[in-house]
């Protein structure tokens, strides 16, 4: 796994060539700007430059772009980053303009809870609309990010108050992962080099991009996350203790976590989380603004009123003389999660706890694991799909949740419907070695199901032990003899695919 060493190697690229806007040329470069975003989004707002107006999107009579203000906070910007925060501001106020015809002119009054969020939506799509149109190179940590910070802080200053705005780290996240979309879905645009092929799917972790999910849905969803909605549903869920493990293997850091989570109310609730690990400075460990994201999973559940879910990954961490690692989670203030009480509806009740008590921290965070992944066995594993490639007829999937000790993990989808999820504990390993595990990971199972029955057969060339967890789900851990490269692997397989 590169995600660590590639978040760091993209913090020190180089900067891009310059891309300066002369004062002589500001109003014709942001003409020029507006027609582009117009093709882009279908859309063609009005515009007026006054010399000493105001920026901002207004109902009736659309994009007011004060020619001094412009000036000034580009002239604030470094030079090389003057285009991109011209084309970042018109965005910005051109998404507003979209915002007011898809509301009938309401995004919020002043003060409002909803307009934080559509302050939310316009940057993080004006950041996707700069990098994705932007057509050179850029990277995880550009440092026209930075750049555009600067001077969102500034507008929000000057113009309705910073009150009406999400908070800076907040926007920080939201016009990085517009940007981080925009890389998505334009690879070419990334810098070239070894680490390009571990970008994308390092990417595509940090910003959750689901299935066709539309670049406006998935902006509100995320922006629903980072603001923290609904709070009235939110005030109901209760963090409990959590567990974390920090794997020191300087090849391969990692922390393992179980986080358990309650609904408080008496009503179900669907929630929504990021966890996530980021390194921060060791001299200045709260400047949010520093910390450099290097591993992220998302996870959905709902919750029963009064019930609990333990909520249980892996993800890869880094530390260096400079900086350590910290795991953010619900309900830190920079950690992304929104709920919703769900009216009207029988809630999906989360499976009952895998994890009896007296086990093992080591053993719950396994058992946190398997739980999450048989949860979504009977939905053909849709829910942690990542990417997938096909060879000879199969598709392996990438899983979006780990195994605690798993060489690798995926999914594993045949042409005739079969699926499998496959976690390989130990390969091409000597007998006594793959004995070992496979005696230890049967040990763990029982401890976990003492309840569930269970099929142990042996023949010359495996041993396999089968638990059925759920009416629909079996655990299959099997040894495969295979003289000095032996196998021991966990199945977790849904009935309908193999019946």
């Amino acid at each position: 796994m590169r995600f660590a060493p590639l978040a760091l190697a993209l913090l020190v690229s180089a900067p891009l060539s310059a891309q300066d806007v002369p004062a002589e040329e500001l109003e014709t470069i942001a003409i020029r700007e507006l027609g582009r975003i117009a093709a882009e989004w279908n859309v063609q707002p009005r515009y007026t430059f006054p010399e000493d107006g105001p920026i901002e999107s207004v109902p009736d009579s659309g994009l007011s772009l004060g020619r001094a203000r412009l000036a000034a906070y580009l002239a604030s910007a470094p030079q090389e980053w003057r285009l991109d925060v011209l084309r970042w501001i018109i965005a910005h106020e051109t998404w507003h303009q979209i915002q007011l015809l898809r509301t009938g002119g309401l995004i919020g009054d002043p003060g409002s809870a909803d307009r934080p969020l559509a302050e939310c939506e316009a940057d993080m799509m004006a950041g996707l609309y700069v990098v994705e149109t932007r057509g050179s190179g850029v990277d995880a940590n550009w440092g026209g990010f930075a750049a555009i910070m600067d001077v969102a802080r500034q507008v929000a200053q000057q113009s309705s108050g910073a009150a009406n705005y999400p908070t800076g780290p907040q926007r920080q996240r939201a016009i990085q992962l517009g940007g981080w979309r925009g890389m998505i879905a334009h690879p070419v645009l990334l810098t070239a080099g070894e680490e390009q092929m571990y970008a994308v799917p390092w990417l595509r972790r940090l910003v959750d991009v689901r299935g066709e999910e539309e670049e406006s849905t998935w902006a509100t969803r995320q922006c629903r996350r980072i603001l923290h909605a609904d709070r009235a549903a939110i005030a109901s869920l209760l963090q409990g203790q959590p567990m974390e493990q920090w794997s020191q293997d300087p090849e391969h850091p990692t922390v393992t976590f179980t986080i358990p989570y309650k609904n408080l109310g008496d009503m179900p609730l669907s929630v929504s989380v990021e966890i996530k690990t980021v390194a921060v400075l060791i001299n200045a460990p709260e400047d949010q603004e520093q910390w450099l994201i290097i591993d992220a999973v998302t996870q959905d559940f709902e919750l029963a009123p009064q019930g609990t879910y333990h909520l249980s990954g892996q993800l890869v961490w880094y530390g260096d003389a400079v900086r350590n690692s910290r795991l953010i989670y619900p309900l830190h203030e920079s950690s992304l999660v929104s709920t919703r009480f769900l009216q009207g509806t029988e809630p999906a009740a989360p499976s009952p706890t895998l994890i009896p008590p007296g086990v093992s921290d080591s053993v719950l965070a396994f058992g946190g694991a398997l739980q999450r992944v048989a949860r979504t066995a009977t939905d053909r594993f849709s829910s942690i799909i990542d990417n997938c490639a096909e060879f000879s007829g199969t598709n392996y999937c990438t899983s979006l949740v780990p195994i605690p000790g798993a060489e690798d993990t995926e999914i594993e989808m045949e042409a005739s419907g079969e699926v499998r999820f496959v976690a390989t504990l130990c390969q091409r390993c000597e007998e006594s070695r793959a004995v070992e595990v496979y005696n230890r990971v049967a040990g763990e199972l029982r401890a976990l199901f003492p309840f569930k029955s269970f099929d142990e057969r042996s023949t010359e060339r495996s041993t396999r032990l089968q638990f059925r967890i759920q009416p629909s789900v079996d655990v299959v851990l099997s040894h495969l003899f295979r003289g000095s490269r032996d196998v021991v692997e966990l199945r977790i397989e849904p009935r309908f695919a193999f019946e």
